[in-house]
């Protein structure tokens, strides 16, 4: 029985060489015979088709591509028949005769043996379809004998890309007996013995003694983490842990390879030592064996310029390199380096000196940039290194192309098609005729990308951020500098919703325009809305306009307001107007407050970053409805009790303001400074007379590795502020006290929940001063492509946060051994709507403040 099936076996595989190795001798051979060649130019009379079987004489007819009527070209009968080979598998022949006025054409097919269906079977654990997937048959069920090897090399590589690491695929073609019609259609199955999938249980590493694995989660170190091994054990979220796959480990061992020549360790061998199967053969214990070897030490380093020349072959070719004199003395490029002798040579000190001396070239027009081409552009040339392997040192050769300096002469923007230019050039911060600077080239795109105007944070995924170019000149030394940018979505209308733990549930209806233009008015009222949204009307001039209702079950908000950054058309120097009228009806624990404002600044920019503002600030504050346990006849609490009913607060405002920011929304890297001051007088009309400062400092600083394209982050924020009456006024209003809780200052505390409080009803009393902290680390947990770019986009997040703060009952009574503090951990959702969730424990509280240990902000648009 096993002869027989042995037999049956070799008879299959010889069928299959011969199919496998003769079609490719019939397709040679087809081709036009010589008889057609004297019918050339003549018209086309007719075409007969002979031999066909499975198609029909129309398809075929239709695939050759001549029609009746046509001058017959040999290109065209050779395109066919090739066409036909492509499309149909079959072989196929052209000859001709004679007839009156052209020649008729005889098109013989040979049609190749095929299965019409063929069969998988053994297939348990993965479904036909995939299978189908695998093989390239899920559009069509015909398999033609020569392709058998193929399909049977796909399916099985597709079993050992899902863990199916024993899998076979025995492909069985039915013999052909005596009698069999030679034309009947092929009869294949594909034998499969799939086995167990296979999971891995452990990835053992043996030898790794300088990079050892500790930490865990985020904060995990060693070889694993900066390998990002694949393949891992299980683990919460997957307790079978990962499929074994042969590529991966491969790809894993290469990785680990490539982290300790990162580390210095240049002839570290990392590779597979032994799989550990388990008995049933579907879990695997991976042992990998390290060598480390020794850190290479640097015994010198050099630096050498090179410039380069376009290929003769063409730009897909390198271009070549020829030696050339440094611009600079050497041992300047030296002193700029961090890579000296008797370091080890390690990646990150590489980056740095290539950073190095890429800017200390860059601050004399030597700009690093693809767009530039070989002859301009500065570029960092693979090092030469060279080894002792014996003494484990290296000889350290820096090679740069130094390109040529150059210098602006034109600054174009691209893709503006409804902005006004002057909004995207007050951004610029270079000149025609300056030294290209990158530094400030990059400032320059930083600005125009958080001024959210050319970005979609609601379409992050298919919206381009502001990107630039360099544009070759006919003029020696000269380049533009193009600015491509794509209207972004400013135009938001919003019906919202959303729960808050700090102001409970709210809805919103807005609309916000944040490059508005109000003279620019639409052609007629009933095209308004189109024009509006295709940015045609009341677009392009930079301002801002806002118009919100949000009512809520504990704070209603509604306001109008508008900004015009730039008053006087001056560009750089700008006079801004920014006026505000807003009302909020807010419901405490112990008492409401509706508040109607009225505000009117102008403001002075200072560079590109920062603006001064001063204004008018005019509020009208109305105290109700205080709660019965509310003592107003306790001291603490006067500055309430004084302000029950309506009060008027006026006052002259002075402020500065300065955002150095990646992004408009969600920033990962730059800072955010604020400092408010409010002087309410009797002059003005106020019923009271105080000052209040505010500062407010947010830091945000990307960690990890340069390479990533979504890296951890810290925010640190910093808070401070003083209020003190003068004049007329004993003490401060209530409302403009200090308060501290909640998830935008203390976390683990309620909102308002930090002291110090009333003793009988807890009311708290806030502080005439002010200190707060707060600590956050960011992890990326999730992100996505950018579909046509490699760039990453954020959109989920994992954070752990300490918060700290201190209220001073009086403005020069602020006891730091009254500090509060909090820890805790949080999830942040940042596309496509955002969604914050904190876990917060009061580390160090006070007498009657108030907990809460979670908080989070929720909104749906």
């Amino acid at each position: 029985m096993q002869r027989t099936a042995t037999l049956r076996t070799l008879l299959a595989l010889l069928l299959l060489a011969q199919v496998v190795f003769a079609a490719p001798r019939l397709q040679d051979a087809a081709g036009p015979p010589r008889q057609v060649e004297r019918f050339v130019g003549l018209e086309v009379k007719g075409i007969v088709v002979d031999g066909e079987r499975r198609y029909t004489e129309e398809r075929l007819r239709a695939a050759l591509g001549i029609a009746v009527g046509d001058r017959l070209t040999l290109e065209e009968v050779e395109e066919g028949i090739e066409y036909l080979w492509s499309l149909f598998q079959v072989r196929a022949e052209v000859d001709g005769r004679d007839v009156d006025g052209g020649v008729e054409l005889r098109l013989v097919v040979t049609e190749l043996p095929a299965d019409l269906e063929p069969r998988f079977i053994g297939n348990d654990g993965v479904k036909l379809d995939k299978i189908l997937e695998w093989a390239e048959l899920e559009d069509h069920r015909e398999l033609f004998l020569h392709q058998v090897a193929r399909v049977t090399a796909r399916v099985l590589d597709g079993y050992h890309r899902e863990g199916y690491y024993f899998a076979e695929v025995q492909p069985v073609i039915r013999e052909l007996r005596e009698g069999d019609d030679p034309d009947a259609p092929g009869d294949v199955i594909f034998e499969i013995i799939e086995g167990p999938q296979v999971h891995v249980k452990k990835v053992v590493i043996h030898g790794n003694q300088s990079l050892p694995d500790r930490g865990f989660w985020f904060w995990a170190d060693g070889l694993r983490a900066q390998s990002k091994l694949e393949l891992k054990g299980p683990s919460l979220f997957d307790w079978s842990g990962k499929e074994f796959v042969e590529e991966t480990l491969r790809a894993d061992l290469l990785a680990m390879r490539t982290v300790y020549r990162d580390h210095g360790y240049l002839n570290a061998v990392v590779e597979l030592d032994r799989l550990e199967f388990s008995e049933d053969r579907s879990g695997v214990v991976v042992h990998v064996a390290v060598d480390e070897g020794q850190p290479f030490v640097v015994t010198s380093v050099e630096v050498q310029a090179f410039s380069r020349r376009p290929h003769p072959d063409g730009d897909r070719w390198r271009p070549l390199e020829d030696p050339a004199e440094l611009v600079y003395d050497e041992q300047a490029l030296l002193d700029e380096l961090s890579l000296r002798p008797g370091k080890v040579y390690t990646t990150p000190l590489v980056r740095a000196d290539h950073a190095a001396l890429r800017d200390f070239y860059g601050k004399d027009g030597y700009i690093e940039h693809p767009s530039l081409g070989p002859k301009y552009s500065w570029a960092w040339l693979e090092p030469e290194l060279i080894y002792d392997l014996e003494r484990a040192e290296v000889k350290v050769i820096y090679r740069v192309a130094q390109g040529r300096p150059v210098r602006i002469r034109e600054i174009k923007v691209n893709g503006a098609t409804h902005t006004k230019d002057a909004v995207i050039r007050r951004e610029i911060s270079v000149d025609p005729g300056e030294l290209a600077d990158m530094k400030e080239i990059r400032a320059s795109l930083r600005r125009l990308t958080s001024s959210g105007y050319f970005t979609d944070e609601r379409n992050r995924l298919e919206h381009r951020d502001p990107t630039f170019r360099f544009i070759p000149t006919d003029q020696e030394g000269l380049v533009d500098i193009e600015f491509a940018v794509e209207e972004g979505r400013v135009v938001d209308f919003q019906i919202a919703g959303g729960v808050d733990s700090n102001d409970g549930l709210f809805g919103i209806v807005s609309l916000s325009m944040r490059n508005f233009d109000i003279t620019d008015l639409p052609s007629s009222f009933w095209g308004a809305f189109g024009e509006v949204y295709r940015k045609e009307a009341f677009h392009g001039a930079g301002q801002t306009l806002l118009i919100e209702v949000s009512p809520g079950s504990q704070y209603d908000r509604s306001r109008i307001r508008f900004v015009e950054p730039d008053i006087f058309g001056l560009q750089r120097k700008r006079v801004a107007l920014d006026v505000e009228l807003s009302q909020y009806d807010r419901l405490y624990e112990d008492y409401d407050e509706k508040r109607t404002g009225r505000k009117v600044r102008f403001g002075y920019t200072l560079g590109f970053n920062t603006n001064v503002w001063v204004g008018i600030n005019n509020q009208d504050v109305l105290i109700d409805n205080v709660d019965g346990d509310v003592n107003l006849t306790d001291p603490a609490l006067l500055s309430l009790a004084a302000q029950v009913g309506s009060t008027s607060l006026i006052g002259l405002t002075l402020d500065l303001d300065h955002r150095d920011t990646d992004t408009a929304f969600n920033p990962h890297d730059g800072r955010v400074v604020s400092w408010d001051n409010e002087f309410s007088t009797h002059t003005l009309g106020s019923n009271w007379e105080y000052w209040k400062s505010t500062l407010t400092w947010d830091e945000y600083v990307p960690v990890g590795s340069s390479t990533e394209e979504v890296r951890p982050g810290i925010r640190v924020a910093l808070g401070g502020g003083i209020t003190l009456p003068y004049g007329r006024s004993d003490f401060v209003p209530y409302t403009e006290r200090f308060f501290l809780g909640g998830y935008s200052t203390v976390r683990g505390f309620r909102f308002r929940g930090v002291g110090p409080n009333a003793d009988v009803s807890g009311t708290p009393l806030g502080g005439e001063s002010m200190v707060r902290a707060s600590l956050e680390y960011r992890h990326p947990i999730y992100s996505i492509t950018r579909p046509g770019s490699y760039e990453k986009v954020e959109m989920l997040r994992f954070h752990v946060f300490t918060d700290a703060g201190v209220l001073g009952p009086a403005y020069d009574n602020l006891d730091f051994d009254e500090t509060r503090m909090s820890a805790g951990f949080g999830f942040g959702l940042m596309y496509p709507f955002p969604i914050v969730f904190n876990f917060g424990w009061p580390v160090r509280d006070g007498e009657f403040d108030r907990h809460q240990v979670f908080s989070f902000s929720l909104a749906f648009r």
